[in-house]
C-alpha cells in the first residue's frame, strides 16, 4: 500500500508537471497500465484540491479576513510583483545590463548587471567584480527586492565610506528599527555597486532565468536531466570566465546564498585553483552538509527512490511563481499567518524580520524552479549524510565515476584563504551541527566566521537576503570583507 501512494504521489508529480507543458497524454503513454492509476490520480489531485479550497474557506472565515475584503479592495500593490529583475534593478534608479552566459554544455544563463550611473567614469577600470549566486530554487531577485527606499550614490565619495566601514559600532541602532535605508539597504546588490564594485547577479539552470539551451527545450525532459554537480561543474565555471573577460579582470569576489555557497564549495574542492582566483568567498548560510538539517522540507527525503526510479527529472516551479503569490497572499486570506509560514516551513521561524507587506512580492518571484533530480539530490545527501556528487545507482556510477559510489566533494582540498562564513543558529537548513562538520573538514581556517543570532536570536535562513535588518547585520560586513581584499588586477 505504502509503495502504490509513493506511486500516486509521484505519477500526480508527472501530471501536473506535464500540464504546465501540454504533455499530459505522453506522460501517462509512456507508463504500463496507467489507465486505473490515471483515475485514481486525478480523483486524488482533486481531493487534494478541494482539501486546499476547503483549508483556505475555513482560515478565510475563522481568522476574520472575510471583514477585511472590503478593506483590500484599493489596497496598494506591490510593483515588484510584476517586474523582472532588470525592472527592479531599473525603478531603483539603476542601470540594468543583461548579457547570456552559454555554458559549455550548452545552457543559456541570463545575468543581470547592477550599474551605479554616478561612479566616476575614471574609477570603472578599477571596479572589482562581485558574483552574488542565489539559494536553491530562487534566482537573482534575492540580491535586489528587499530594498524600495535605495537609490544610486556617487561614487567614490570618501566622506560617506569613512562613516560606514566601521560595523559594530552601530550594532545598537539594530533594535532601534532602522531597517531598509539609503545608508544601509537591505538589498546587497545595490548596497556593494553603490560602494563602488561592479555587481553581477547569476542565475543557474532550471529557474526562471535559466531555462534554455542550445542542445534541449525547456519542455524536453533530457533539460531537467541536471543537478547542483552540473550547476557546480558547468555553470559556475562559465559565469566566472564570462565576467573576467567582459571585465578585465582575473579575480572576482563571490557571494553565495545556501546552494549558492555549496556551489562554490563543490567547485573550491573539485578544482581547488579557483582559489587564486575567487577571492573572497562570502558564504551567507552555508550549506554541505544537510543530514542535520530541522525544516520539515527534509521529510521529502523519503521520496527520493521514487523520482530515482520514474524518468522524470523536469519540474519547474513556475505554477507556484505565477499564482501562489497573488492567490494566497491577496486579500483573501490573513499574509501575516499564512503566507509567513509558507516561507518559515522550510527555513526557520522569525516574523520580526519579514516584512508582511512584501511577502506577495517576494512569492511572485519564489520558488523560481529548478529540477526534480536537484531536489532528489538533496534527499540523497539528508539520507546518506555525505556531500557527494549524484548517485545514480551502482552500475550506472561505474560509467559516471569509475565507482560503484559517487565521490564526495572532498572539503580538505579547498585551499582558499579568504573564506568567510554566516551562520544562524535558527536556520533551519544550515544547521549549526552541519556548518560545524563543514568547518571541521577544511584544512584552512575561515578568515572570518559571524554568527548572526548574536545580535538576533531567531534570525534564519532567509533573513540572510530578506531580513529587515539584512543592510545593518549582514551587508554592512559583507562590505568590510570585500574592503579587505580589494585589489587592482
Amino acid at each position: 500500500m505504502q509503495a502504490t501512494r509513493h506511486l500516486i504521489v509521484a505519477i500526480s508529480i508527472a501530471t501536473i508537471v506535464a500540464m504546465q507543458h501540454g504533455e499530459t497524454r505522453s506522460v501517462w503513454q509512456s507508463i504500463p497500465g496507467a489507465g486505473l492509476l490515471k483515475d485514481m490520480t486525478f480523483n486524488t489531485i482533486d481531493r487534494v484540491n478541494n482539501a486546499i479550497d476547503g483549508t483556505i474557506d475555513t482560515l478565510f472565515y475563522s481568522t476574520g479576513a472575510k471583514d477585511k475584503i472590503d478593506e483590500c479592495l484599493d489596497c496598494p500593490k506591490d510593483p515588484d510583483t510584476k517586474r523582472n529583475v532588470s525592472e527592479i534593478i531599473r525603478s531603483r534608479g539603476f542601470v540594468a545590463e543583461e548579457y547570456d552566459v552559454v555554458t559549455f554544455d550548452g545552457y543559456i544563463l541570463t545575468i543581470q548587471r547592477i550599474v551605479n550611473p554616478l561612479v566616476d567614469p575614471s574609477y570603472k577600470p578599477k571596479m572589482k567584480p562581485v558574483i552574488m549566486q542565489h539559494g536553491l530554487m530562487s534566482s537573482s531577485v534575492d540580491w535586489v527586492i528587499n530594498s524600495l527606499k535605495v537609490r544610486p550614490t556617487k561614487f567614490p565619495n570618501e566622506e560617506a565610506r569613512s562613516e560606514d566601514i566601521s560595523n559594530d559600532e552601530n550594532v545598537d541602532d539594530i533594535n532601534q528599527g532602522i531597517g531598509d535605508t539609503q545608508e544601509h539597504p537591505n538589498s546587497l546588490g545595490f548596497y556593494l555597486a553603490n560602494k563602488g564594485y561592479d555587481v553581477f547577479l547569476a542565475n543557474s539552470r532550471g529557474n526562471l532565468y535559466g531555462q534554455r539551451s542550445t542542445e534541449y527545450n525547456s519542455w524536453e525532459p533530457k533539460f531537467w536531466d541536471f543537478t547542483f554537480d552540473e550547476q557546480i561543474k558547468y555553470d559556475l565555471p562559465a559565469i566566472i570566465e564570462f565576467i573576467q573577460k567582459l571585465t578585465n579582470h582575473k579575480k572576482v569576489a563571490y557571494v553565495g546564498h545556501s546552494q549558492g555557497t555549496a556551489m562554490i564549495f563543490g567547485l573550491l574542492s573539485d578544482k581547488p585553483e579557483y582559489a587564486d582566483i575567487v577571492e573572497p568567498v562570502v558564504a551567507l548560510a552555508p550549506v554541505a552538509y544537510v543530514d542535520h538539517c530541522t525544516s520539515p522540507a527534509k521529510y521529502f527525503a523519503v521520496y527520493t527512490p521514487v523520482f530515482q526510479h520514474i524518468n522524470l527529472w523536469f519540474a519547474t516551479s513556475n505554477v507556484a511563481v505565477k499564482y501562489l503569490g497573488p492567490i494566497v497572499c491577496g486579500p483573501r486570506v490573513v499574509r501575516r499567518d499564512i503566507c509567513a509560514n509558507l516561507l518559515f516551513l522550510a527555513t526557520g521561524f522569525n516574523l520580526e524580520e519579514l516584512d508582511d507587506d512584501r511577502i506577495s512580492a517576494y512569492l511572485a518571484h519564489m520558488p523560481s524552479g529548478t529540477s526534480i533530480k536537484n531536489i532528489a539530490h538533496y534527499g540523497q545527501e539528508i539520507i546518506s549524510g555525505r556531500f557527494a556528487h549524484f548517485d545514480h545507482g551502482a552500475i550506472a556510477n561505474l560509467e559516471y565515476y569509475g565507482q560503484t559510489t559517487p565521490p564526495d566533494y572532498d572539503l580538505s582540498k579547498i585551499r582558499s584563504k579568504s573564506l568567510v562564513l554566516f551562520v544562524a543558529d535558527n536556520d533551519w537548513l544550515a544547521s549549526p551541527k552541519d556548518v560545524a562538520r563543514l568547518r571541521s573538514e577544511l584544512t584552512v581556517e575561515p578568515f572570518a566566521v559571524y554568527n548572526i543570532s548574536e545580535y538576533m536570536p531567531k534570525w534564519n535562513h532567509i533573513d540572510f537576503v530578506y531580513g529587515k535588518h539584512a543592510g545593518e547585520l549582514i551587508n554592512t560586513r559583507v562590505f568590510d570583507v570585500m574592503e579587505k581584499f580589494k585589489s587592482f588586477d
